[in-house]
């Protein structure tokens, strides 16, 4: 016995049923923020100031200059020499020079310890 399936909805037709079951949105509440726990945003919100309030970095790695790396691969690697380290809360804040690098442990983000550096991981 065969399986009869039925033909594949174009996408307007999926977005058209889905949206049928759903039905219309509720109206904007405003609540307290210890309320507002498993609720949606009905727009978008943005801080008045920057947080925190410095360049940081999303990952921990190293500093270098982008330009220095630009043609690295896995088979032929550039090496460079390791002129220091900086860690969170203790920023090296050098300005790195082309051709080194800094060993950089920052975690997400603190802020960035090395003036015209990009971070490689």
């Amino acid at each position: 016995m065969a399986h009869e399936t039925e033909p594949m909805l174009s996408l307007e037709e999926a977005q058209d049923r889905l949206l049928a079951a759903v039905g219309e949105p509720l109206p904007i509440e405003e609540v307290a923020l210890e309320d507002a726990f498993g609720r949606v945003l009905a727009e978008p919100i943005q801080s008045a100031v920057d947080l925190p309030p410095w360049d940081n970095s999303s990952m921990d790695g190293f500093a270098v200059h982008a330009a220095d790396v630009a043609s690295a691969s896995a088979d032929v690697p550039v090496r460079l020499r390791v002129v220091g380290e900086a860690r969170a809360g203790n920023p090296a804040g050098i300005d790195l020079p082309r051709g080194e690098g800094l060993r950089e442990y920052i975690k997400t983000l603190a802020g960035i310890a090395v003036v015209g550096s990009d971070i490689q991981p």
